[in-house]
């Protein structure tokens, strides 16, 4: 048992965590990880004596290499006194990039204005919760809205739309975490950062999101709305499965 010493993530939430997705024991855009993990200590003043020693590429690859073949996840939580690995397998198959994603929008607003939306911290209360709401009322995924009635993010994922042929996603000032993901579709295809409204995200011809895990995943409806998935988004899908080969 991995004995987990009081500090303030215990107390306050105050600790910070990346999740690498592992593809058959190889683990994906690691040092993007390790960049995001680092500036959150910095930024929130988390400072851990065994950080160094303990969360290194060496280490991170001999945790893939454990793994048996597939697809798991392996989870880095960092706290002023922790330093904790855990591994589980990754649940999506490929019926749900079929099927994709049906998303409803939170009542819960994203406070743009607080520095831990911007991190993956230990603070993730707001994000467990309307998660665990939407998959009881039969979807996958809950988006919120932030303060200042612009879309920012969903519970676990960035959000994309695609308006002919232009792919669009929220501003970070409006309130998101700036995913593995989302950095890597930055440079890999063209997107424009744009601060826009519901109504406007569901006057989009394609809309997906993504997160470490999931990669790219099709969004199936909002609130019962239909969105197809064109060549777009299949085109960044196979795009991105192979650089994970």
């Amino acid at each position: 048992m991995t004995m987990i010493q009081r500090d303030e993530a215990f107390d306050f939430g105050l600790g910070v965590f990346e999740t690498i997705a592992i593809e058959n024991r190889h683990p994906i855009l690691v040092q993007e990880h390790l960049n995001r993990l680092e500036t959150s200590m910095r930024d929130l003043g988390i400072r851990n004596a065994e950080f160094s020693s303990l969360v290194t590429m060496e280490n991170i690859q001999k945790q893939a290499q454990d793994c048996p073949p597939g697809r798991y996840a392996l989870k880095i939580s960092v706290s002023p006194r922790n330093v904790l690995f855990s591994v589980r397998a990754s649940g999506y198959t490929p019926s749900d990039y079929a099927r994709g994603f049906r998303l409803t929008v939170s009542h819960v607003l994203r406070n743009e204005t607080s520095p831990l939306t911007y991190h993956k911290t230990m603070n993730y209360g707001d994000n467990i919760i309307e998660k665990r709401r939407a998959k009881a009322a039969g979807y996958d995924e809950p988006i919120f809205i932030n303060t200042k009635g612009f879309v920012s993010e969903g519970a676990t994922t960035n959000l994309f739309c695609i308006k002919k042929g232009q792919i669009y996603t929220p501003s970070l000032s409006c309130g998101l975490l700036n995913g593995i993901l989302r950095q890597y579709l930055m440079v890999l295809s063209d997107v424009r950062e744009y601060n826009f409204t519901l109504a406007e995200l569901l006057n989009a011809d394609e809309i997906f999101v993504t997160n470490s895990l999931l990669g790219i995943m099709p969004v199936a409806s909002i609130d019962g709305r239909n969105f197809p998935c064109h060549d777009k988004t299949l085109e960044l899908m196979a795009q991105y499965q192979e650089m994970i080969r």
